[in-house]
């Protein structure tokens, strides 16, 4: 991520662990402007060993030049390697299909020029091919909820401001891809909280406790 926000994270993990984990690397990178293997490499990437990659909400900030100089620096990536990401329509960011969100267009396209890269679902498998990739599913978010809604897991929440969150799409992915390929049945399997990691438990409703910025505790049980 961008120096500016990866000291942003950093601050918000001592916050809550006092520390970073040792497994955890925080890599400061332009994706515009800076070699992406060679920042990996820098922090203990391997190219020999399997990866999963998360690249969520990141694309469509970029021009397609970075995009696909990000696509061909994984290229050396260890066979068996996978990688979940994000994209924005490109009808969208043409304006010719607005989806129903206009004040998002007028945001991301008309009062800043923020959003730069999209695609079209049918272009993606070819896209990713030129480099090595190959398209094993699509889904997109009303898929993604309808599927993990069956698995028990809840997809959204509201926090003590009174905020209503969703999770997002990798999120909901990275726990429907877990939970389905668990051999028991659906009907089975305990509820999951999805949202925040930083202030949202995850686990059964009988392992939740609420902890408020003045410090109160709150452990929440089943009725």
């Amino acid at each position: 991520d961008l120096p500016l926000n990866v000291a942003r994270k950093a601050k918000t993990v001592r916050r809550v662990l006092g520390d970073l984990p040792l497994s955890v690397r925080l890599v400061a990178l332009d994706f515009e402007h800076d070699d992406l293997l060679t920042a990996l490499a820098e922090h203990g990437y391997r190219t020999d060993y399997r990866v999963f990659f998360i690249w969520e909400g990141v694309t469509q900030y970029l021009t397609e030049d970075a995009v696909r100089t990000t696509l061909e620096g994984l290229r050396p990536t260890a066979p068996g390697s996978r990688m979940v990401f994000t994209y924005v329509r490109r009808d969208f960011l043409d304006g010719s299909n607005r989806h129903g969100t206009r004040t998002l267009y007028r945001s991301v396209r008309q009062r800043k020029q923020l959003w730069h890269f999209g695609l079209q679902p049918e272009e993606v498998s070819g896209f990713l091919a030129e480099y090595g990739w190959r398209l094993l599913e699509q889904a997109g978010p009303d898929e993604l909820v309808q599927r993990a809604r069956m698995l028990g897991v809840e997809t959204s929440y509201w926090d003590v401001q009174g905020g209503y969150h969703e999770a997002s799409a990798a999120t909901l992915r990275a726990i429907v891809d877990v939970l389905e390929s668990d051999v028991g049945a659906p009907g089975a399997v305990d509820p999951v909280v999805v949202g925040r990691p930083e202030t949202v438990a995850v686990g059964t409703t009988a392992d939740v406790e609420l902890v408020l910025d003045d410090g109160t505790a709150l452990a929440i049980r089943p009725a």
